[in-house]
């Protein structure tokens, strides 16, 4: 998986690599098995354990899916979900783990779900799920509930503010356009989010976090010096190294931008430096702009636009794109060889 190593240019490439799921036939090559995309398609038994909206459409669909937020594979290579159990109509804490098959004959509320019924005694029914059928149920029935409303996402499709239930070739779109971005030379957290682009930027590992509270004693491009306040075996001195500019990906050098400096007081948690696309420990693809849209008698779509000029001069969507050119210069037989601009049997600069 060298590719997926190298493929790292901000901090939502660096999650999914670890919950990807490819599909795999006798051979590993060629095409696949003939068996039509029926077979392969979104099942009910992948809701809440296999995302049907990150992965490929058309004839490959089912051969490249992502984990959903909330799934949780066994020692056997069984996914489960993660449901927050219900007790006496209250909804608890600890998590409850179910298996596919568990879905049918068992009523699933829906993440909002809070208590059976209102304090005056009202005990309406409750749309719920129950494997792929939607039922009303009464609240004495109901004994689970999804942990989250994008309990059936995985982490790009979840990073969608407003997606549509019924619309899934957008949001693909929308995911798959996340993933292509690239970091910003300035990179800005986004007016409108979901909740997630915080703990993916920590999940990640794209930011420092201060370890203890303390106080920042040295700042340069290399690290940051913290001494912490008196603990039981005395002070000490933490050193957070901001890595600096490393070839990691091609094309794009990570680095860590400090957003302290010297005499500034850290609470335990709070971000010291930020990562790539990621803005006060928020995770910052793309820039929030005024877009106006002025149609005229329905032409005009998707072939032109009006640009301010600040765009480009306050490099709002200005990245930075590094690439290391090696040019050899040998001494053969008839001589050395001369580095020159001029291009033979075309023009030559003076």
């Amino acid at each position: 998986m060298s590719s997926a190593y190298y493929n790292q240019r901000h901090s939502l490439l660096q999650n999914p690599l670890c919950n990807r799921l490819l599909a795999e036939w006798s051979g590993c090559g060629g095409t696949p098995p003939a068996d039509g995309s029926a077979a392969r398609s979104a099942h009910p038994s992948h809701y809440g354990r296999i995302c049907p909206v990150d992965g490929p459409s058309g004839e490959e669909v089912g051969l490249a899916l992502s984990l959903a937020l909330h799934a949780m594979p066994t020692y056997h290579g069984i996914i489960r979900t993660v449901l927050r159990p219900i007790r006496h109509g209250l909804p608890g804490d600890a998590p409850e783990f179910q298996f596919p098959f568990q879905d049918e004959g068992r009523a699933i509320a829906p993440a909002g779900y809070k208590r059976a019924g209102s304090p005056d005694g009202d005990s309406r029914p409750v749309a719920c799920r129950e494997g792929a059928r939607p039922v009303l149920a009464q609240a004495g029935e109901i004994t689970v509930a999804d942990r989250s409303p994008a309990q059936s996402l995985s982490l790009a499709p979840a990073l969608i503010p407003f997606i549509e239930h019924d619309d899934p070739d957008s949001a693909r779109r929308g995911a798959c356009a996340m993933l292509a971005a690239l970091p910003l030379a300035r990179p800005k957290a986004p007016l409108v989010g979901t909740g997630l682009e915080a703990e993916v930027a920590v999940g990640c590992g794209a930011f420092a976090a201060a370890e203890s509270a303390g106080t920042v004693t040295g700042v340069d491009a290399g690290r940051i010096t913290v001494l912490d306040f008196p603990l039981n075996d005395g002070t000490r001195e933490r050193i957070y190294r901001n890595g600096g500019y490393r070839d990691r990906t091609p094309g794009a050098w990570p680095n860590r931008r400090a957003l302290v400096g010297g005499g500034d007081h850290m609470e335990k948690g709070q971000p010291l430096a930020d990562g790539p696309a990621v803005d006060l420990g928020e995770l910052a693809l793309g820039r929030d702009v005024n877009v106006a849209f002025m149609p005229w008698a329905g032409f005009n779509e998707g072939e032109s636009f009006v640009a301010s000029e600040r765009l480009v001069s306050e490099d709002v969507f200005t990245s930075w794109s590094f690439r290391t050119y090696r040019v050899a210069a040998r001494e053969p037989r008839l001589g050395p060889e001369r580095i020159t601009r001029a291009v033979p049997g075309g023009w030559n600069p003076v």
